[in-house]
């Protein structure tokens, strides 16, 4: 199935669609105007969560908590409200949200496995990374006739194509974490070696992170990656400037998000 002369990796269409000039985690509204998750907008939920990581900092002596890939900044903010003692800090790709109290410090990363500068020597630190890995972009990989994995290629109409052979530590990942029976998979050593960056970067502490994912026996076999329009699944479709849309959407006011299990 040949492509066509636009067609590129799902790896760099997705991180374009996220995090580009006008991707998705780049919009004003930012992803709370989009979906919740138990960080925020679901009612009740961020205190919670909240309390739950003051608790495990108070366990391990912490006396810092980094919110990693923090959106608009809500679990934050709460973990500040909750204890004044804590020195709290939000990492994103945006730049400082407005609303944020003084009190926290705001760090700027470039989106997706990217850290920012200050990440180095981080101690006494809880670092919490909710929701983040499953917006890390990787390759999408597919059985080709002979059994073999390819990368899926996908255009500008957002027609996908099978490309070269997954080599290196690509297919080692596959090898090991996917079964014979998927037929399509996204490869997560990128997200491994996001998660190793993150952790080689605190010299004291610990890294928490609260995510989805699949155990071994119950993989889809046909992939998790999946777009959301404005509070809804949808097929992902690439991102394109020319139509000053965020993955595929026109809607000025809705936004589209990828993201995979």
């Amino acid at each position: 199935m040949a492509g066509s002369p636009d067609s590129v990796p799902w790896h760099d269409a997705w991180h374009a669609a996220l995090y580009g000039s006008q991707g998705f985690y780049r919009r004003p509204e930012g992803p709370a105007g989009h979906f919740t998750t138990s960080a925020v907008g679901i009612p009740h939920a961020t205190p919670i969560l909240a309390q739950a990581l003051i608790n495990l900092a108070d366990r391990h002596h912490l006396s810092t908590i980094v919110d990693f890939a923090a959106g608009g900044g809500a679990l934050i903010a709460a973990i500040a409200a909750h204890d004044s003692s804590k020195h709290c800090v939000a990492v994103d790709i945006t730049e400082r949200p407005t609303s944020l109290p003084a009190n926290i410090g705001w760090w700027r990363a470039d989106g997706g496995a990217m850290l920012p500068s200050e990440w180095e020597g981080l101690h006494d630190c809880l670092v919490v990374a909710h929701e983040w890995l499953d917006v890390v972009p990787c390759p999408v990989a597919q059985r080709d006739q002979d059994g073999s994995w390819r990368l899926v290629l996908v255009n500008s109409a957002g027609a996908e194509s099978l490309g070269g052979l997954v080599t290196g530590a690509n297919l080692d990942w596959l090898t090991e974490w996917v079964s014979s029976a998927v037929e399509r998979a996204e490869v997560g050593s990128a997200r491994d070696q996001a998660w190793d960056g993150l952790c080689a970067g605190i010299s004291n502490g610990l890294a928490v992170s609260i995510d989805y994912g699949h155990e071994y026996a119950e993989r889809p076999v046909g992939g998790t990656l999946i777009g959301f329009h404005c509070g809804r699944a949808v097929t992902p479709a690439r991102w394109q400037h020319r139509h000053h849309r965020a993955c595929g959407c026109r809607l000025p006011r809705c936004g589209r998000s990828i993201a995979a299990t």
